[in-house]
């Protein structure tokens, strides 16, 4: 590819790049080469730096990975290269190649260079960016669909507890308005008396208290009385 400042960009991820201009001049290899714009061969000039460049290797050591966006692994991958060649004397060349994932992957690759800081950012699409190398998300886990059909998530309806308890809290509430609509103006009832069945919620307390009450009795003298019985 070719970046913002004409200069040529090879990469190789399997191997060292094959360009016969970046193999000559580097004997070690280099997996990110870049010849500055217009030259013809490699070289380098008394004073001066060379004209072809190694960004960076894909070993020794290795470049640094993350995700893109890390919560989301189908937003492609992020490596960050820090052994290429020196800038300026003294300044590491640092290179930002960023692969997203994508069903085709790209047949030449984005450059954007940043002279000043030493700094280039590269861009390519590849379907090995994405999880088993697959660009299609797979859905996500419904315990629903597990055995074929199956109902949708709970999360996306009622369940049956709060259906039934919707279902007691709405016949409950309408019991309680008709009833004292009809105690009111069909039996011309006031006050207290005009709640539904009056008497029994009045004694529904005293019932409750009293059944606990018996259960207990119930309960001790079971456990109080003797295993065995006397002779």
């Amino acid at each position: 590819g070719q970046d913002n400042n004409s200069h040529l960009v090879y990469l190789n991820f399997c191997t060292n790049v094959t360009n016969s201009m970046c193999t000559q001049f580097f004997s070690a290899g280099t997996s990110i080469c870049q010849i500055a714009a217009g030259a013809s061969q490699c070289a380098t000039y008394p004073g001066e730096e060379p004209n072809c460049y190694n960004l960076g290797f894909f070993t020794g050591p290795n470049p640094s990975y993350s995700l893109v966006d890390p919560k989301n692994a189908y937003g492609g991958l992020q490596l960050t290269f820090s052994n290429g060649d020196l800038c300026f004397f003294y300044m590491q060349r640092t290179v930002t190649l960023t692969v997203m994932c994508g069903a085709t992957p790209s047949t030449s690759i984005s450059v954007i260079e940043d002279a000043a800081n030493c700094k280039n950012h590269i861009n390519i699409t590849h379907p090995c960016a994405c999880p088993n190398c697959n660009p299609t998300p797979i859905p996500p886990y419904n315990p629903g669909n597990v055995g074929g059909g199956g109902s949708s998530d709970d999360s996306d309806g009622l369940t049956g507890g709060w259906i039934f308890f919707i279902i007691v809290t709405v016949g409950f509430t309408a019991y309680l308005l008709f009833g004292i609509i009809f105690n009111k103006f069909k039996r011309d009832l006031s006050g207290a008396e005009v709640i539904p069945n009056w008497e029994f919620w009045c004694t529904l307390p005293g019932l409750v208290v009293d059944g606990h009450k018996f259960l207990f009795y119930k309960l001790t003298s079971c456990c109080s009385r003797s295993g065995y019985n006397s002779m």
